[in-house]
């Protein structure tokens, strides 16, 4: 508003002007939950199958929404004899470079090497029903903030899961993964596009 010349109120330079960070609880599945949602027979309904296909791209790849759901064949590429996606994300504008699992690249062949085609409003609305499908039923606590009021609920896993469940998936497993085998957790961080160590821990919330 200062820079365009519609108000000329400076108080917000105030060193007494402190923007509140507020901490936002979010999901991740686990090893069980994502093989749960991995076997569930959803009775052949093609719909729900290309949700579950299209939520599973974003675990196996760790890409936002907006990214992998762009994805082309022309952004596959073998390097040194390793198959991995190359992409420019939209929201940082930075290049990854990610391997693509076994996983990935069987949900990619029956697609066409393309993402379904579903938008992040649908994908979001159905996921749930699969989740719910899979069994992903445990009690979660979480705080919700709407303006200045806290509430905690209390809600079935199934009920939180969204797109961005997916890449905290990923982060998250590969965290623990790393961890587990006593190798670097750097190379996820690599993937998510996250600089800084303490950065990516506050991400998934893992002490």
């Amino acid at each position: 508003a200062v820079d365009r010349g519609l108000t000329d109120n400076q108080s917000f330079r105030s060193v007494r002007f402190v923007a509140k960070e507020i901490e936002v609880d979010n999901i991740y599945l686990t090893e069980a939950d994502l093989q749960g949602l991995e076997s569930v027979e959803l009775f052949r309904t093609k719909h729900f199958e290309a949700v579950r296909d299209s939520f599973l791209l974003g675990v196996y790849t760790g890409l936002r929404y907006s990214d992998f759901s762009e994805l082309e064949p022309t952004d596959f590429q073998t390097y040194d004899g390793v198959f991995m996606v190359r992409k420019r994300m939209k929201k940082t504008g930075r290049v990854i470079a990610a391997p693509i699992n076994d996983k990935a690249l069987a949900i990619l062949q029956r697609h066409n090497m393309r993402p379904p085609n579903i938008s992040n409003q649908v994908l979001n609305r159905y996921i749930k029903q699969v989740a719910q499908l899979a069994g992903i039923n445990e009690m979660v606590k979480i705080e919700q903030v709407r303006g200045r009021e806290r509430k905690v609920v209390i809600l079935p896993k199934w009920k939180l899961v969204s797109t961005h469940t997916a890449r905290r998936t990923f982060a998250t497993l590969g965290y623990l993964r790393a961890i587990r085998s006593g190798r670097d957790y750097e190379p996820i961080m690599d993937i998510l596009g996250h600089k800084s160590r303490v950065t990516f821990l506050k991400y998934i919330k893992v002490s």
